[in-house]
């Protein structure tokens, strides 16, 4: 067994060290594939063979094992794994003296196995996970990516055609252990019926299943519960700010491509809006998809103009920050300035200085969502369909 063999030194050292006995693992044609003697690996271990045939342990002493090859007086036994035997563990020593710790080394290298063997099978879920959502991203309707995909998702366990929601779960800083964000996943989505795939360390998304299965939207509350208690999750516990990107509802292969690229932009875009969001759905951010289309060559001479003006300026973020926090708030003077928390004469103020240096008054509605527009743009210029699988990778 593979992963029997990929740790067995480590067990015979472990074992060893734990009973102060010579200890080996032999695999099931009786090679030594771990010993705490290094030099007897690779050699044929005679006594194993009838041991792993019969499944019965098996005592030799001096006599006895001079006779098999490769055998000093002491116990052998047979190691299982899923009702099968995959090799044996031997102790040298007197018999009677060794015999005591048999069954309690078997019993702790079986229960490595298991665990290692469980490990093992994550890790494959997880990167088979992965590649079916990124094979989903890559779709292009093609029939017989139909079938592969499909095909893909039932070896996992998965039924694409059931409701499903995509989350895009990004941060911009890294954890001091670089599976935090998975492993905060899968404590609120269900590896069963939730389809996980890790892109980075910042980046994780998730095919969520709906629990609802009537109209096109239902379940979208529950998809929303559970984003919020893993940013909760995340902020407080293992405080790692982030951002969640919801995309659309979503049943079948295209409609999951859809879904999955709305959650990519959605999270991008939360990440540059101010102040950031915590969980944001597509349905919410479609005047940032339409900026993010908008042509540079859009720009008028006098707009233009007035960002050259606005950007040279040592606070240009902060007007800009205003402009944007001026239409959010919907042309409040109050709410406004008790957003940016500054006085409501501190904020008029800027306004006033705003106009005499660009001509653009905040108060026009035309004037304000012009440049609302405009520094959209600069924000959101890269943001677009076209651009999801670089927008993915530069977490």
């Amino acid at each position: 067994m593979n992963t029997l063999q990929s740790f067995s030194q480590e067990l015979v050292e472990l074992s060893g060290r734990l009973i102060g006995e010579k200890v080996l693992i032999t695999d099931t044609a009786g090679i030594i594939i771990g010993c705490t003697d290094a030099q007897r690996i690779g050699e044929l271990h005679e006594a194993s063979l009838d041991v792993m045939q019969t499944g019965r342990s098996n005592s030799h002493d001096r006599d006895a094992a001079g006779s098999l090859k490769g055998t000093f007086a002491g116990i052998t036994l047979p190691l299982e794994y899923e009702d099968k035997v995959v090799g044996s563990v031997g102790i040298t020593g007197d018999p009677e003296r060794v015999e005591q710790y048999g069954q309690m080394i078997r019993a702790f290298i079986e229960m490595i196995l298991r665990f290692r063997a469980g490990q093992k099978q994550i890790v494959v879920r997880d990167r088979e996970s992965l590649n079916l959502i990124r094979d989903i991203l890559y779709y292009n309707g093609a029939e017989d990516q139909d079938v592969r995909i499909g095909s893909q998702a039932g070896a996992l366990g998965f039924n694409l055609a059931a409701p499903h929601t995509a989350i895009l779960v990004q941060t911009d800083e890294k954890a001091e252990d670089p599976d935090t964000l998975q492993n905060a996943v899968g404590q609120i989505f269900d590896p069963v019926k939730d389809i996980v795939g890790a892109f980075s360390p910042r980046q994780v998304m998730v095919l969520a299943s709906r629990s609802s299965e009537g109209r096109r939207g239902s379940g979208a509350g529950d998809v929303m519960s559970r984003c919020m208690k893993l940013h909760e999750s995340l902020s407080k516990v293992h405080h790692l700010p982030c951002v969640i990107g919801v995309g659309s509802p979503a049943s079948g292969i295209a409609d999951l491509q859809e879904s999955c690229r709305d959650a990519v932009l959605t999270a991008n875009i939360a990440m540059r809006l101010s102040p950031r969001p915590d969980v944001l759905s597509s349905e919410e951010v479609v005047l940032e998809r339409i900026i993010s289309r908008i042509p540079d060559k859009t720009y008028s001479q006098a707009a233009a103009r007035a960002m050259k003006i606005i950007g040279e300026q040592k606070d240009a973020d902060e007007i800009k920050q205003m402009i944007m926090c001026w239409c959010q708030q919907g042309f409040s003077v109050s709410d406004t300035a008790r957003a940016l928390f500054i006085h409501k004469n501190t904020l008029l103020y800027r306004m006033d200085r705003l106009k005499r240096q660009t001509g653009y008054d905040l108060r026009v509605f035309r004037d304000a969502l012009t440049l609302y527009l405009m520094i959209g743009i600069e924000q959101f210029r890269d943001i677009s369909v076209e651009n999801v699988h670089a927008l993915l990778h530069q977490g």
